[in-house]
């Protein structure tokens, strides 16, 4: 099974657990109901089946779920979904990645490391999948760069500041790290969009080729109906000024004679033909 594929197993199944129980819901749920709800039974009431490998693929995707603002509090025993979290009962994050690769992408040389870790890092088994352990020295050798304390620092430093892998550094300048979702998604897959159709009544600048993600598609046709709308404003703001400055340039007219009671007057104020000494202006 591929590590994203396990990752959505895991995310689905505790949406699934909080959705039948509110108590899960507000509070949260307990670790130890997952591996039941995921179908391997009750093996997590057997002896030493918190220091197996099932225990840390379920930790590691608890973790990527808490990084990608799925999980609201997570801890070894406990996880409690966040509000987005919990509407994920049958969906797949798929649907999300192209805000993964709407980041900052990652420099030759870390994507380079990143597809080594991706490959390397990750231990997939029938039913479930996890991320291990791996170390920049044995990381450069296998890419044949030459061995550089500094240069694994810059390196792995970027990609853990861009949340692709996580890690920890040792005396001597050794590094050790493991991929996460992020990273995983960044090197081996790619943003998935799809055509979909003009929704009845949407903007007229509304863009077929869109997202999955229907708020982010209403986002960018509302956002460039505002920008349509900006400029059309700007524009007749420009020919209301130029209409302004066209008016002080002319000479001042001569005061009109016309008193209140003059039929002009009166017919100006109750909209009917004007006087055709009287002209209206308007500056818009």
């Amino acid at each position: 099974m591929k590590y994203v594929d396990w990752v959505d197993r895991v995310l689905n199944a505790s949406a699934q657990l909080a959705a039948r129980d509110d108590n899960a819901a507000i509070f949260g749920l307990q670790t130890l109901q997952l591996p039941a709800a995921l179908g391997f039974g009750e093996v997590a009431s057997q002896p030493g089946f918190t220091d197996g490998p099932l225990w840390d693929a379920l930790h590691d995707a608890l973790k990527d779920l808490d990084a990608l603002g799925l999980i609201e509090d997570n801890d070894v025993w406990h996880v409690k979904l966040s509000r987005e979290g919990l509407k994920a009962t049958d969906l797949s994050i798929s649907t999300e990645w192209h805000r993964i690769f709407d980041e900052v992408e990652p420099s030759e040389q870390e994507m380079e490391l990143l597809a080594y870790a991706a490959r390397e890092g990750v231990v997939e088994e029938q039913d479930w999948a996890r991320t291990k352990w791996l170390t920049a020295s044995e990381t450069f050798a296998a890419l044949g760069w030459e061995w550089d304390v500094a240069r694994s620092l810059r390196i792995t430093g970027g990609l853990k500041e861009l949340r692709c892998i996580e890690g920890h550094g040792y005396a001597g300048g050794e590094f050790k790290y493991h991929p996460t979702y992020i990273g995983i998604v960044r090197a081996t897959e790619a943003p998935r969009f799809k055509k979909v159709e003009v929704a009845p009544g949407a903007p007229a600048c509304f863009i077929s080729y869109a997202h999955e993600d229907a708020r982010l598609a209403r986002d960018i046709a509302y956002g460039l109906q505002g920008r349509v709308l900006a400029s059309r404003l700007m524009r007749r703001c420009w020919r209301a000024g130029t209409r302004w400055w066209t008016g002080l340039q002319r000479p001042p007219r001569r005061s009109s004679s016309l008193s209140r009671s003059s039929p002009g007057i009166r017919s100006c104020r109750s909209g009917a033909s004007t006087n055709w000494r009287l002209r209206w202006r308007t500056s818009w």
